[in-house]
Order: structure tokens, then C-alpha cells, then sequence
């Protein structure tokens, strides 16, 4: 980053803290016992400190301080989570846990799966902007238990302030940054969160723009990039007992994405990519001891890609829809259970894969059991089915047991599936004239990638402001999905 973009950077950066100082009652010290944070990705709303897992929880709040320019800047930061760029301020990101590969890692919105359905290298568009997060929860290891095929690795859940079943008192926050650097640099990201009795509103417009630096090709190419998103969301109290949640997003980037995929230096490739995002949200609380909550997701999204000026350009439109149900019971204080069902559909279009639609059903069910005194079982089983792969029983069981306030036992066991997605199947297959030598070409035939995964660990806490970790892991795997070099006449 030039000296340029740093002093703008941290300009804006101290403008827009100072702004949330005033606006956001942040305590000084946000550091949290493991008993006080409460993880919603469990699907029962645990504490951290028993759910049996490797757990990152980080508040909006503090979030809000990070300067950042794109979510996947923000996860950058975090502690064991890599992040492979391509390109420029969230361009394009792929996110890795645990050695797991891109596409083995799941992100989630509110609960509902963000992993894009035609390659796992569109799964960090998030449709959402910074000023939207009420907290970013980091799951390390297995979830497929609980939400189905990709969450190997680990999962990601971004709760958000209009969707989260959190109270939250009335007010408006109102925050954002712009700095402009060198290569025509621009960078917004602005946002707000409204509440007022039983109506929240929240927004946000993320825009990165550069004309960029060359890329070092004969012909003065540069990475410029062009990325916006745009984001609302509403709920409403409609009565004591039910409230009502929708949102809608749009994503639009365009940029250079010379060598992304390739080395070869005759790699001119451009890329354009559209994501509309709409998910709605039923919310019904039949008692203090059972809820049921019912969501919905629809996105339309488009991927046009040109390698070269003269080439045929890739141009693929994709939909999906995914709907689930669950419902929560507290039967007892050592005993929470949650059911569900979930099914979606996804379809391509496509002048290079065909076109395809595949549907994928699962029911799981999940509960929070205290036999005794600081022991906590999480155990969960999902049945699954995927026209793709076919049906799968997917068990997981965690443990954590904490024998005093400041010390944590935990372990965890766990099945994993990973679905092989448009591009791995059908890249090529309806490709004009002959696939040229270097060229990637799918296999429709692919099953899904099954694994078993161990831990366990120890979580100690001496002080509130500090947690100490140590976690062994193992990860077992067959049917691992990847592109080998063959032959014309093998293909």
C-alpha cells in the first residue's frame, strides 16, 4: 500500500471511529467469559464454553473498530483462518479452516448457506455490509450435522442486528469511512442500524473502485477492479409472539481477473459477477420454552467470463432457493432440542456447463443435554439426500466440561460430506469445438467427498481479558475431489 493510501487510510479510519465512539456504547473492556458468549451456530444458542468446539465469537461492536474495506479484510484478521486473495480489496477470496480446502469450508448469513452452487471460489461474496454484523461466529471442525454437504473444514455464521433474536434498546447508529488512494483508488462503506419499538431497519453501500496496478503483461494490463454492494433489511414485531425478517441485497463486480485460475501467460481473462440476495424470516415464539422459526432464501447470480478478447466467453446464470424449518424446545434446564427440515434447489444455466438442476433435502435434529454439573453433550444427526450424491447419515457428538470457572475441557467427533459443485461437475462438457490442451474439464460422475473428524482441547482463561487454547485435531477423508493432468484420448 503506498504512503498515499496509508495517511488516507488512517484518516478515515480515525474519523470514523471517533463517530462510533460517540454513537456506540462500547465498553472499554468487551472481553467476555466463555459462559457469557453465546454461539447461535449450534442451532440451540449455547454458550461457548459448552459447546465442545473451538469457537471465535467477535460482537459487531468490535468489529466495528477493524479498518477495513471488505468482509473478507475483516476476516483476514482473525486468529487460525486463512484467507487466499485474488485481487484487490475483496475481489475475489477463498477461505480455508483447518487445512481444508476453499470448498470445504461453509459460510452462512443468519443460518442460511451463502456457499455459492457454481464454484467455491464465489462463497466470500457476502451480501451484507460491516455496519449490518451483530456478531461473526468462527466454528472450527465438522458441521455437516447441521447444515449439510461443504462444512468440513469448519463454518462461518454472520448474525446480523435485524435478524438476531437479541434485544437490543431503541436508537439509531449511523457510521462509515471514505479514503482515495493512488490508481484511482475509491473506497465507501457506510451503514446503519434503527430500531424503534417493534421495527429495526439496517443498511449499508460497500463500493471499491481502482483503475489498479500493472500486472506486469507486454501489454500494460492492469488489475482494475469495480465492486458494489448494496444492502436493506427490515423486521417488524407483528405481535407478542411472532415477528416477521426480510432482505435484500445486490452485489455487482466487474475486474480483471488475468491468472486467477491460470499461469498461462497468454491469460487475458476478464470476469463479471451479479448476486441478487433475497431471504425472508418467521419467527414464532409459542412459549418461553418453544419457538419456530421459518426461513427463506432466493438468489439469482450471474458469472461472465472472457480469458481472452478473442475467445468464446463462459456465461453462466445461476438460481437458487433454499427453505427451512426448525423448531426449539427447552423441556428441561439440562435438556434443549432442536428439529428441522431444510430443502433447496439449485440450477444452472450455462453455454460452457449445460444446463442442470439438482435438489437436496435433509432433516436434523440436535440437543443440548447437562447430565451433571459443568458436563455439557452436544449431540446431533442429520439424514441428507442429494440427487448429486445420494443419501447420507451424518452423526456428531461434542463434549466440554469445565470443573472450574476459568478451565474447559472439550472434544468433539464428527461425520463431514462435501458436494462436488456445477464447476467440478460439468465444467467444459458443452463447450463448442475442442477443449484447448491446459483447460479444466468436469466430471459428472463425481461423488460426494466423505470424512471423519476428531478433536479435542482445553480452554483456559486467567484473566477476562485473555483465553488461553490448545486443540489437537485429525481429519480423515476419501473421495477427496480435485483436477488431475490427463490425456485427450482419457477425457
Amino acid at each position: 500500500m503506498s504512503r498515499l493510501l496509508r495517511a488516507a487510510a488512517l484518516l478515515a479510519a480515525a474519523g470514523a471511529f471517533s463517530a462510533q465512539a460517540q454513537q456506540l456504547a462500547v465498553p472499554a473492556d468487551t472481553a467476555r467469559r466463555l459462559s457469557e458468549v453465546t454461539v447461535y451456530a449450534t442451532r440451540l444458542g449455547q454458550a461457548e464454553g459448552q459447546t465442545g468446539r473451538y469457537v471465535t465469537v467477535i460482537p459487531g461492536a468490535v468489529l466495528s473498530r477493524y479498518p477495513v474495506n471488505s468482509i473478507d479484510d475483516l476476516l483476514r484478521l482473525l486468529p487460525n483462518l486463512e484467507i487466499q486473495s485474488r485481487g484487490s480489496f475483496g475481489a475475489q477470496a477463498d477461505i480455508t479452516l483447518r487445512g481444508s480446502t476453499f470448498n470445504q469450508v461453509l459460510l452462512l448469513l443468519d443460518g442460511m448457506r451463502l456457499n455459492d452452487p457454481l464454484t467455491g471460489h464465489f462463497a466470500a461474496y457476502f451480501p451484507i455490509t460491516p455496519a449490518e454484523i451483530e456478531q461473526l461466529e468462527i466454528v472450527r471442525g465438522p458441521g455437516a450435522a447441521l447444515y449439510g454437504p461443504d462444512a468440513v473444514g469448519g463454518f462461518i455464521n454472520i448474525v446480523t442486528k435485524v435478524f438476531a433474536a437479541t434485544h437490543r434498546p431503541d436508537g439509531v447508529q449511523l457510521g462509515g469511512t471514505f479514503l482515495a488512494g493512488e490508481y484511482g483508488l475509491k473506497s465507501t462503506n457506510a451503514g446503519f442500524y434503527g430500531q424503534d419499538q417493534g421495527l429495526r431497519l439496517a443498511g449499508g453501500v460497500l463500493n471499491n473502485t481502482a483503475s489498479g496496478q500493472l500486472v506486469g503483461t507486454p501489454d500494460g494490463a492492469r488489475n482494475d477492479f469495480k465492486l458494489n454492494t448494496y444492502s436493506l433489511s427490515g423486521a417488524y414485531q407483528v405481535t407478542p409472539k411472532l415477528s416477521a425478517a426480510a432482505r435484500a441485497s445486490f452485489d455487482r463486480r466487474d475486474y480483471g481477473a488475468r491468472f486467477f485460475y491460470t499461469t498461462n501467460p497468454g491469460d487475458q481473462a476478464r470476469e463479471t459477477t451479479t448476486r441478487d440476495w433475497y431471504q425472508g424470516q418467521l419467527r414464532y415464539e409459542w412459549s418461553a420454552a418453544q419457538r419456530t422459526e421459518l426461513q427463506l432464501v432466493g438468489t439469482s447470480s450471474t458469472d461472465y467470463y472472457l480469458y481472452t478478447p478473442a475467445s468464446v466467453a463462459s456465461d453462466h446464470l445461476v438460481h437458487y432457493l433454499n427453505v427451512q424449518a426448525q423448531h426449539y424446545w427447552t423441556l428441561s434446564p439440562a435438556l434443549r432440542l432442536t428439529l428441522g427440515g431444510q430443502a433447496d434447489r439449485r440450477a444452472v444455466l450455462s453455454n460452457d456447463r449445460g444446463d442442470h438442476t439438482l435438489w437436496h433435502q435433509g432433516a436434523f435434529a440436535v440437543a443440548a443435554i447437562t447430565p451433571l454439573p459443568g458436563l455439557s453433550l452436544t449431540p446431533a444427526l442429520r439424514l441428507d439426500h442429494d440427487e448429486s450424491y445420494g443419501t447420507e447419515l451424518v452423526p456428531q457428538l461434542n463434549a466440554s466440561y469445565a470443573p472450574g470457572a476459568r478451565l474447559t475441557v472439550r472434544g468433539a467427533v464428527g461425520r463431514g460430506i462435501r458436494a462436488p459443485n456445477f464447476t467440478e461437475q460439468y465444467t467444459s462438457n458443452v463447450r463448442p469445438g475442442t477443449v484447448p490442451a491446459g483447460f479444466n474439464v468436469g466430471n459428472p460422475a463425481l461423488a460426494a467427498e466423505r470424512t471423519w473428524s476428531y478433536e479435542g482441547g482445553l480452554d483456559y482463561q486467567p484473566g477476562p481479558a485473555l483465553t488461553l487454547r490448545g486443540t489437537y485435531f485429525n481429519r480423515n477423508g476419501r473421495n477427496l475431489i480435485d483436477y488431475v493432468n490427463a490425456s485427450g484420448a482419457q477425457v
